[in-house]
């Protein structure tokens, strides 16, 4: 089947359609892309891995051009790398990209948390000590960077920023992403953490303290980080 009538639609392109096919398309595309967003940041789709889009759009069940539209995104995010006429690829993660990561964390994360611990209500409490519980609970001596990475978007979701939020979930995404491609290439693996001290500051409404844990905390992951891949 063709992309013209995938999903019933019989226009060339879906895209230039109105109403329930392009709708339709525009579901697939985010299909396409939460699919393969997971498997980049599960590393079942590699740093420097070829993407095949024919296979994807099987495995999907969806044509190519939703596959395309997600590609783009992805690209936007900075996951992929697109080769005009040569194809696809996961992009190499470089120091550089670690490095950039950390120092928007920096500039945004500490700041993040200091609104948070302002604005609180119980029920933020409680959810975040739901998340700490379960990191702690996970079973195993490294982190589990799913729940670390959702503990920290819950901080974000604290302030009812949603540019903050944005941000600092991407930048979570990414750091899932480099800590993933470490451990498949038999890296290290960060040592389990709890947000106690985080916590606390937040449950008591202590800005300058939340600010202050978070921005140790940064500096604390970004010289493991670095210094687990130099010394490789």
């Amino acid at each position: 089947m063709d992309d013209a009538r995938q999903g019933g639609c019989a226009a060339a392109d879906p895209y230039i359609q109105r109403g329930r096919c392009q709708v339709s398309v525009e579901l697939l595309a985010e299909k396409a892309y939460a699919a393969m967003k997971h498997d980049i940041l599960s590393c079942a789709l590699a740093p420097g891995e070829v993407i095949n889009e024919k296979a994807l759009a099987a495995r999907i069940g969806t044509s190519k051009t939703p596959i395309r539209h997600a590609i783009n995104k992805l690209a936007a995010d900075g996951f992929v790398e697109v080769f005009p006429r040569q194809g696809t690829m996961v992009k190499h993660i470089s120091i550089k990209d670690i490095k950039n990561v950390y120092l928007v964390r920096e500039l945004t994360e500490p700041g993040t948390s200091a609104l948070a611990a302002s604005r609180a209500t119980a029920e933020d409490i409680a959810l975040l000590e739901d998340l700490d519980e379960r990191l702690l609970d996970s079973g195993t001596e490294s982190i589990d960077l799913e729940q670390h990475a959702a503990f920290h978007v819950a901080v974000a979701e604290i302030t009812r920023v949603p540019q903050l939020i944005t941000i600092i979930a991407s930048l979570h995404d990414q750091l899932r992403w480099f800590l993933a491609a470490q451990a498949a290439d038999h890296g290290p693996k960060p040592p389990k953490r709890n947000h106690r001290r985080l916590l606390d500051a937040i449950r008591t409404g202590d800005a300058d303290e939340a600010r202050s844990i978070t921005a140790e905390t940064i500096d604390l992951s970004r010289t493991w980080m670095l210094n687990s891949m130099l010394d490789r």
